[in-house]
């Protein structure tokens, strides 16, 4: 067993994702059994977790580059049968042949940042992507032998325990752990952590998205939930019983990565996912007593804004009068000493930290701590205090500066160094936003979202902790307005249009905000939120905490006001626009109709638009002009989005109500049974007039409606929905608002349809309204709320999962065949030319002169 995890941890990233069905099923029903070798104090609890880390890679293993989900289903049967009959080597002797025919897919030098980012956006994997637009600063490090150097210095052997250092106070030594404070940890609360576990595996390299599909999936039902249940079962013993720590080395290890410090080497150890797992359920569990116990000073406790905070706490004590300096202290490095890095803060006068120096470099030993003073800075006020400084402190070699200094991704120190820094960081976010711009002229819509969901937010903190700072934004706003935002939408904007842009999606903008407007609601947002706990810190109270409900309310606050702020901004940028895009964004406000922007271009869901789709997409939002949109369309009109939206003329109308209509029917066969299709009606066959022949009532023998369902609003009840979409505006549309849009066509529909189902076929009938923009009628809303609470229901998942999903879905669902309707081919053009058959050529007028 050594042996093979010494093998396995040498290997390559090479695995598949767990297929449905058998095969997937009884993989996770083996998994649960070896989990459940240490709950059950079995005799193989010594080797029952080190089998779990074995188990994964070997089962695991991609047999070849290009095997679909039917081989991996083949082989995981396969390797099961091994492992059940003890063929362990057989398992490790086919992956050892798998990883040594894996090669590099691209040499280095062959990088292709468009092609490696799109990939990475099309799998969800947004936080490497993103990493990417900025890999020249910072990122892994390559091992070499220098590298390797660095990371055993940076990693010693474990110094022995300090006995000064221990409680000998009987009641703590002796008090024990209640058990039932970790009762709450159950199978649901496991799925809950792995949903937002993110990132890569450790030692074993199995990481986030295949314990996802493991643990989470709701293909495996029954076999899922015991997986679950075991691990919380196993998360309770490991925290209530005393442990070998043999039994958990393979359970515990991590995978040491050197990243660029830029200058310098910082070691970081990645665990595996199932430890990470396994820590957020107990942290979960007692995160009041963690936060009770460590008082307010300790930010890093679950504090909301806690490092904020801090950094807003330093501003302030900086600058009181009777502050001379302030001492930021490092440690050398902690592995095996410390947990982790601590960084300590001390200001006022210089003799005062001096004396509080002194007892950290005696007392800190003690604990795992050593100050180191040529990773500290002290900053003075003034040149004439940095010359007393020295005398004070110049023997220590700790740095002293008048300057500034970075603290806690802040800075502190003079007016002039806080330019100097915000400068640089502005200069590096240009570049980011230069490289995002050339990706965005091939993948507008990759490159949309991670400037939307990550790239953006990298100048928030800066806005957040740094006052006055607003001015040095315009160039990186100048950058997005003039670079990124031409590239995105594939042509240049005016102003107007970027206030436009700069909306929150759900006003109908694209949510670019504008960074040099932002900065000073962000900062003062900031301030408010932790104005409690930066009051904790102030008064270096040890045990005090600040109140959550005061953090809780000013975040509301400050939440009502950007509210109140955006809708002041929305309004009056409503005065300075005509008419045709006042209704355009009336239309993108509407519920669902944003909802292909605020969601990830996943290649596996089909919510993937190339270059060409997502520019139009964005032009039929705001009404503007498609670029290279025929000027006449097939019906010898003159071609425009309006025109083409509406024309018959190519089948494009029935092809948009179709697609509809199949999505509504793929949703309702999730829930529902005897769906179909375009059901015949019962024939009324001479039944009273009263109630059917009337002027608009269908009494047609072959009527048909678009989908009939059972078990919609009751268990036996047919539903019949009848579907129309309609684009807002069109000539028979014309002067309505949206709300009247829907009324006329909902009542249309019941006319024509209600009284015949409900007293024909004894169901009951939906009117499906649609516009081209998205956006749904009021029974139209409500009849996909319920299908969502149904699919909630089943699934055993949240409301807000299932609705953001058949919103989308549908969204994708009109948004692609109206994109088909604007690009899509209708016949040739009407026109005055004569066909060639008609055409006289002999008495054709001739100039005088003509050659």
């Amino acid at each position: 067993m050594d042996a093979c995890y010494d093998s396995i941890v040498r290997w390559k990233k090479n695995f598949f994702l767990l297929p449905r069905g058998n095969s997937g099923k009884h993989f996770i029903v083996e998994l649960t059994r070896l989990i459940n070798l240490y709950n059950n104090d079995t005799l193989m609890k010594a080797i029952s977790l080190k089998s779990v880390m074995i188990f994964l890679p070997l089962m695991l293993q991609k047999p070849s580059k290009n095997s679909k989900a039917r081989d991996h289903a083949k082989y995981l049967s396969k390797r099961l049968d091994m492992w059940k009959a003890g063929n362990i080597q057989g398992l490790l002797d086919e992956a050892n042949e798998i990883q040594k025919r894996l090669v590099s897919s691209r040499r280095a030098n062959d990088f292709n940042l468009t092609k490696k980012f799109t990939n990475l956006i099309l799998k969800g994997k947004l936080s490497q992507a993103s990493r990417l637009i900025n890999r020249d600063r910072g990122g892994l490090l390559k091992i070499d032998e220098s590298v390797k150097s660095i990371l055993l210095e940076k990693h010693p052997e474990g110094q022995p325990i300090n006995r000064d250092a221990l409680e000998t106070n009987d009641t703590y030594v002796t008090q024990r752990v209640q058990e039932v404070i970790f009762e709450q940890i159950d199978g649901d609360m496991v799925e809950k952590a792995a949903l937002r576990t993110e990132g890569s595996g450790g030692p074993t390299l199995i990481d986030s998205d295949c314990w996802k599909r493991i643990l989470c999936s709701k293909n495996f039902k029954q076999q899922q939930a015991d997986l679950c249940e075991s691990i919380a079962e196993l998360t309770k013993k490991l925290c209530v019983t005393s442990a070998n720590p043999t039994d958990l080395r393979e359970l515990l290890a991590s995978r040491l990565i050197p990243l660029d410090k830029n200058p310098g080497v910082r070691p970081i150890g990645i665990g595996e996912i199932l430890r990470r797992i396994i820590g957020k359920c107990v942290t979960w569990s007692i995160k009041e007593d963690i936060e009770s116990s460590a008082g307010g000073l300790q930010t890093c406790a679950g504090h909301k804004a806690g490092i904020e905070a801090a950094i807003h706490a330093i501003h302030d004590t900086y600058k009181e009068d009777e502050c001379e300096g302030l001492l930021l202290v490092d440690a050398s490095n902690a592995f095996n000493s410390l947990n982790r890095k601590m960084t300590q803060v001390q200001r006022g006068k210089l003799l005062g930290i001096l004396k509080w120096w002194n007892k950290l470099v005696d007392v800190g030993p003690r604990y795992g701590y050593f100050p180191n003073p040529n990773k500290c800075v002290l900053i003075v006020k003034s040149e004439s205090m940095k010359d007393k400084a020295n005398e004070i402190f110049g023997k220590l070699g700790i740095q002293i500066t008048c300057r500034g200094q970075r603290h806690l991704g802040a800075i502190v120190g003079t007016q002039e160094y806080k330019e100097e820094y915000i400068r640089e960081k502005v200069g590096e976010w240009k570049e980011d936003i230069k490289t995002l711009a050339s990706i965005a002229k091939t993948e507008p819509q990759g490159a949309y979202s991670a400037m939307v969901f990550a790239i953006q937010h990298r100048w928030k903190f800066i806005q957040r902790t740094v006052p006055e700072i607003s001015e040095f934004f315009e160039e990186l706003e100048y950058e997005i307005h003039n670079t990124l935002l031409p590239a995105l939408i594939g042509r240049e904007i005016s102003e107007l249009e970027r206030e436009i842009v700069a909306l929150p999606v759900r006003l109908g903008g694209l949510g670019i905000p504008i960074p040099n407007k932002e900065s000073k609601h962000e900062y003062e947002a900031s301030r408010q939120i932790t104005k409690s706990l930066k009051d904790v810190i102030i008064s270096q109270k040890l045990l005090e905490t600040c109140s959550k409900k005061s953090i809780l309310d000013a975040k509301n606050l400050m939440k009502m006001l950007k509210g109140n702020r955006t809708k002041l901004a929305y309004n009056q940028l409503l005065e300075k626009l005509d008419s045709s895009t006042k209704r355009a964004l009336e239309m993108a406000k509407e519920k669902g109709a944003s909802s292909w922007l605020t969601t990830l271009p996943l290649d596996w869901l089909g919510y993937t638009l190339n270059r060409q789709e997502f520019r139009d997409s964005i032009a039929l939002r705001y009404n503007w002009k498609i670029k290279d949109m025929p000027a006449y369309c097939g019906c010898g009109e003159e071609n425009e989005i309006d025109h083409s939206l509406s024309c018959k003329k190519g089948g494009y109308v029935i092809l948009r109500h179709n697609n509809i209509r199949d999505t509504t029917a793929k949703l309702l066969e999730e829930v529902c049974y005897d769906v179909q299709i375009e059901p015949r009606l019962i024939p009324i066959n001479g039944e009273s007039g009263e109630v059917y022949d009337t002027a608009r009532g269908n009494i047609a023998e072959n009527a048909r409606l678009d989908v009939a369902a059972r078990g919609v609003w009751s268990q036996y009840d047919r539903s019949f929905v009848d579907i129309r979409v309609t684009h807002p505006n069109c000539l028979s549309n014309s002067g309505k608002s949206l709300q009247e849009i829907y009324e006329k066509h909902e009542k249309e529909k019941k006319e024509f349809y209600e009284s015949r189902v409900i007293h024909v076929e004894r169901g009951n009938f939906t009117p499906l309204v649609f516009t081209t923009s998205g956006g749904m009628a009021p029974a139209c809303q409500q009849f996909f709320k319920r299908v969502a609470t149904m699919m909630a229901d089943k699934r055993g998942l949240t409301y807000q999962q299932i609705i953001s999903y058949v919103r989308t879905r549908l969204r994708f669902a009109m948004l692609r065949s109206t994109l088909i309707a604007v690009r899509g081919f209708r016949g040739r053009a009407k026109n005055k030319e004569l066909p060639l058959y008609e055409v006289d050529f002999n008495i054709i007028p001739r100039m005088s002169g003509a050659i």
